[in-house]
């Protein structure tokens, strides 16, 4: 066998262990984790059929193995909206999204049935050139929710660190470049086709694959635990007694809350948000949700999110962190005499990240901790 064969089988047996680990976590699957079983198991068996072809195998077999990688930008693009509390139901306006795979595959049967075919070659390029399309367009179109979803997100959680997707958000930048470089290299193909080399393609398609491969699924892993940890502690806001037909009612009436609040209504409960955050300093819980404040208040979680926007003009993530990084700001002050590491200082002001305590206090303050602390030594 050779060294590219044994390449891309380590690399294709890699993406079916990975879908394997995904299959055997010790909780039953969920939307994003069946989905990304999927990508991983199409890339897989593509690297598969680039082995066989590697070992002398029919070439006619290349175009069905690439046709499979057609699927990758739509099953990405539903991992996304699954990753960002989008249902996913497989009905017939989700199946469309794979039509040009289905489409594209029975073209290239039909085309080995004729007497005079379509060059493999040709058929090869038109399926990375619909590939490449797919891609791009997958890849904007799951960007543009994450960034919705991340408004959304600060809106209503004080910590974000775990949920913001940043990682599903680059990844999407990279399932553009993929698409982009199938596109160039279809143009370039065309244009120079005595410069093609299989090898050089095989290599560089095994190294995107795996890289694509190993962040998503290591990555995806990890966020889907983080998910399950959070509908668990949503689901501590209800009564464990209603039933459970209840419980989705009061879900969806959440949405219908009217937002009708003239100025001086906001300017009250704006009051009253302000005197619990004084008197319960609620900042101080990392984990505080828009939800928590709410029941404090006693306003609907949507009503005081309306009113922080209208008065304090930030978002309800905006508004905890101010509130910590002014706690911070006295914690330094005192540091001297209380011997508190930074650390210990960002962790006691309400924040469980250092690196979005640092941030935050560095945007707020002009200067990092360290600095501001050695200033007031001085």
């Amino acid at each position: 066998m050779e060294i590219v064969s044994i390449f891309i089988l380590v690399a294709a047996s890699h993406c079916v262990l990975l879908a394997f680990v995904c299959y055997l976590q010790p909780v039953n699957l969920k939307t994003p984790d069946k989905l990304l079983i999927a990508i991983l198991l199409c890339e897989g068996i593509r690297l598969y059929s680039m082995m066989a072809i590697a070992e002398g195998w029919p070439m006619e077999i290349w175009p069905y193995g690439q046709n499979l990688r057609l699927a990758i930008g739509p099953l990405f693009f539903l991992y996304t909206l699954s990753m960002i509390g989008e249902r996913i139901e497989w009905s017939p306006s989700t199946l469309l999204h794979f039509i040009p795979t289905v489409t594209l595959g029975l073209a290239i049967f039909s085309n080995d049935l004729l007497l005079h075919p379509v060059p493999r070659e040709y058929m090869a390029y038109l399926t990375a050139f619909i590939n490449g399309l797919l891609l791009i367009s997958y890849g904007v179109m799951s960007r543009k929710h994450i960034l919705s979803y991340k408004k959304r997100l600060k809106r209503t959680h004080s910590a974000v660190e775990q949920i913001n997707l940043n990682w599903l958000r680059e990844l999407g930048i990279y399932i553009i470049f993929m698409g982009s470089i199938l596109l160039l290299s279809v143009f370039y193909l065309l244009l120079q086709p005595q410069n093609y080399s299989f090898n050089s393609t095989i290599i560089f398609s095994t190294i995107t694959t795996m890289a694509l491969c190993y962040v998503i699924s290591l990555k995806g892993i990890q966020q889907s635990r983080v998910y399950e940890r959070l509908l668990a502690e949503e689901l501590e806001r209800y009564d464990p007694r209603r039933p459970r037909v209840e419980i989705t009612q009061l879900a969806e009436q959440e949405k219908y809350v009217s937002s009708a609040m003239s100025k001086e209504e906001a300017t009250h409960f704006y009051q009253l948000v302000l005197n619990v955050m004084e008197k319960e300093k609620l900042f101080l819980r990392p984990k505080l949700k828009l939800a928590d404040l709410a029941a404090e208040v006693g306003l609907h979680p949507q009503q005081i999110s309306q009113v922080i926007n209208q008065c304090a003009n930030v978002n309800f993530c905006d508004f905890i962190n101010n509130y910590r990084i002014q706690e911070a700001l006295t914690l330094l002050q005192e540091a001297t005499e209380s011997r508190m590491t930074i650390l210990d200082i960002g962790a006691q002001a309400g924040f469980n990240s250092p690196a979005t305590f640092y941030k935050l206090f560095r945007r707020q303050t002009g200067k990092s901790p360290k600095r501001y602390l050695k200033d007031q030594a001085a």
